[in-house]
């Protein structure tokens, strides 16, 4: 499991990361600061998938943002979770144009979600 994330300060990422107590569950961390590009750019998933070492179909994006991790994700071949919990109405419109291989309210559906 890792993050993947547009953020503009790595550091600032791995501070919470590390705050939150979830730095023992993430292999990897890898943010735009770091990777010099931001979702949905292909390069930012391909990245993340050759430092897993594994295929684009044999992982999953789980990210709150339809237009950078959905979109993203599905252009590169992976299977990608919306958690849409806190969506914004401007994500929500864009729903006809993107469409996630599933939805959740909260994380705790994930694990039912995953193929």
């Amino acid at each position: 499991m890792g993050i993947l994330s547009n953020a503009a300060d790595d550091e600032d990422v791995r501070q919470l990361v590390h705050l939150t107590g979830i730095e023992p569950y993430m292999e990897h961390i890898f943010t735009s600061a770091r990777v010099g590009l931001r979702k949905p750019h292909s390069r930012m998933f391909e990245v993340a998938l050759q430092a897993f070492g594994v295929n684009a179909a044999h992982a999953a994006m789980v990210g709150d943002k339809l237009s950078a991790d959905v979109r993203g994700a599905q252009a590169v071949g992976m299977f990608a979770v919306w958690v849409n919990r806190r969506a914004e109405p401007a994500e929500c419109n864009l729903l006809g144009e993107i469409t996630p291989d599933a939805v959740a309210d909260t994380l705790s559906e994930l694990p039912n979600l995953l193929p």
